[in-house]
């Protein structure tokens, strides 16, 4: 086994030592940017629809919750007013 002193750096450490240079991390950004624009532009409609989707569900959640609130209400009125009066003879 030949012993030359050079120690093999990991994958990790070799692209951390390639991307501490200013020039290849703008390089980099300036070849990524467009493909994250592109990606942005075609997921952005479904984004809206997943916003406008969470928004139509809170408010039916406030309504059934507010439908059960006055059912509630309106089963103890009933019990209130139909309960027979015990005469005391």
């Amino acid at each position: 086994m030949l012993d030359s002193g050079y120690e093999m750096k990991s994958i990790r450490e070799t692209c951390i030592d390639f991307f501490k240079s200013e020039d290849i991390k703008r390089d980099v950004k300036q070849m990524v940017q467009p493909i994250v624009g592109i990606i942005y532009n075609e997921i952005y409609p479904y984004i809206w629809l997943i916003c406008f989707y969470h928004v139509f569900l809170i408010l039916l959640i406030f309504i059934v919750l507010a439908n059960l609130i006055i059912l509630l209400r309106s089963i103890r009125m009933v019990s209130w007013t139909h309960t027979p009066m015990i005469s005391q003879a």
